[in-house]
């Protein structure tokens, strides 16, 4: 029960998505589209939309997140399904939400075709009574997908203490 609690107190905050409603079919990415997809992932998180969160990554997104607490490590691999069911989760049974994102920065590889975003991100909740404070250090990939900017892989690694 604990564990499946911590992964779920780590899920939201390594999920750095957005959708960028671009029409656009530019065979590169750039920071502004990466910028622009960051801020509305914080809009969907802070509006707990779970479905927009959906919307804001690839199908086949590659989801790695690593929890650390009280001398524990754990490390999941998930789809996309399973991230939404835990966030859907987290987000039913969350009170006294806090959430804040700090870029450490993004940089354009593969020749524009990915950017990858590094940011710090701090969390804290109440779940089941017990309040928990995360923080999580995530990397991003963001590739266009059908000319959109997508999500395409999440890697977080979270320290997660009860309070």
């Amino acid at each position: 029960m604990m564990k499946n609690i911590l992964r779920i107190v780590v899920f939201i905050t390594a999920l750095l998505s957005a959708h960028a409603h671009s029409t656009d079919t530019a065979a590169d990415i750039d920071k502004a589209m990466v910028d622009k997809l960051l801020a509305a992932s914080d809009q969907a998180i802070l509006q707990k939309d779970v479905d927009a969160l959906g919307r804001l990554m690839s199908p086949n997104v590659k989801i790695t997140l690593t929890v650390n607490m009280e001398g524990q490590r754990d490390t999941t691999n998930m789809s996309k399904a399973e991230y939404l069911d835990a966030a859907r989760e987290q987000m039913r049974t969350a009170t006294d939400y806090k959430y804040e994102r700090k870029s450490l920065g993004i940089e354009i590889v593969s020749q524009g075709k990915k950017g990858i975003s590094k940011d710090r991100t701090t969390e804290s909740m109440r779940l089941n009574g017990q309040s928990f404070r995360g923080v999580t250090l995530t990397t991003a990939s963001i590739e266009l997908v059908n000319g959109v900017p997508m999500v395409t892989s999440i890697t977080g690694d979270s320290k997660i203490e009860m309070r």
